[in-house]
């Protein structure tokens, strides 16, 4: 039996929660992003009906190039996917790039709206949470532990995430 998953029923779910978002013009990825309360992150979401999986991606989450002591900021990375069951954290040395990445099978079965907005949400509430920290061990001062003070509070979701208890603010990209 083969999934019955398929980018626009994942593009739908999406819709259910007014989210704003672009279909990737070759139908490989929804492209999205969210602002939280400590920054502005783009987001994917894929199907990969090779590997029957769907991806939840946020790309260039940070970027080490410039980075002269990566080893706190990669040793904290390694900390969250030990703490994490599916969200993992990513670093491509080629290019400096940290990911942060969610991967779903649905081998001959489907993922509900519930399951993808779990997925959803839990990804973009860690990264959200955990970027003060990253700030301070990547830069190492004290201010990069505040918040956003241009974060407008009008833009707050209707829903609470499902892990944490924040809320998100709705997407704007």
């Amino acid at each position: 039996m083969a999934t019955l998953i398929t980018l626009d029923t994942l593009a739908r779910y999406l819709d259910r929660d007014e989210w704003r978002y672009d279909l990737d013009p070759e139908g490989s990825c929804i492209r999205t992003g969210f602002r939280g309360d400590h920054a502005t992150y783009r987001a994917m979401v894929l199907y990969d009906a090779d590997k029957q999986r769907v991806r939840f991606i946020v790309p260039n989450y940070l970027n080490l190039t410039k980075i002269p002591d990566k080893a706190r900021v990669l040793e904290r990375l390694m900390e969250l996917n030990m703490q994490y069951i599916l969200l993992k954290f990513g670093y491509d040395p080629s290019d400096g790039e940290v990911r942060a990445e969610i991967d779903v099978p649905v081998n001959d079965s489907d993922i509900s709206y519930e399951g993808f907005r779990r997925c959803l949400y839990c990804l973009l509430t860690a990264v959200d949470e955990e970027y003060p920290e990253m700030m301070r061990l990547m830069w190492g001062t004290e201010a990069a532990k505040g918040k956003r003070s241009d974060a407008p509070g009008e833009n707050s979701t209707r829903g609470r995430a499902d892990e944490g208890g924040k809320g998100l603010r709705k997407p704007r990209l």
